[in-house]
């Protein structure tokens, strides 16, 4: 079976005036900290930028995050972003 050929688990995404959020479709989160969170997704990686950012629940067996905080940015990226640095690099040739 082809990448492209798997199902996907639905994502949803809710922001309540920016200052708390909920995820589903989490899959794992590959690193956080007070100003960005990422988690990833079937739907490609999602990085979380902001101030006091704290995961208020994180439960892998039900795909669903909850984050706390001052939300400055939602960005997707297809390729995890953690590999493109020089760490990284050295780490997953």
């Amino acid at each position: 079976m082809k990448t492209q050929d798997i199902e996907k688990r639905e994502h949803e995404l809710t922001c309540i005036n920016r200052e708390r959020i909920t995820i589903s479709g989490v899959t794992d989160v590959d690193s956080f900290n007070e100003s960005e969170i990422i988690a990833s997704t079937d739907w490609g990686e999602l990085s979380i930028k902001g101030e006091n950012l704290h995961i208020e629940n994180l439960s892998l067996e039900t795909s669903e995050l909850s984050i706390k905080g001052r939300i400055i940015a939602f960005i997707y990226s297809e390729e995890k972003l953690l590999k493109k640095g020089v760490f990284g690099r050295i780490f997953n040739a």
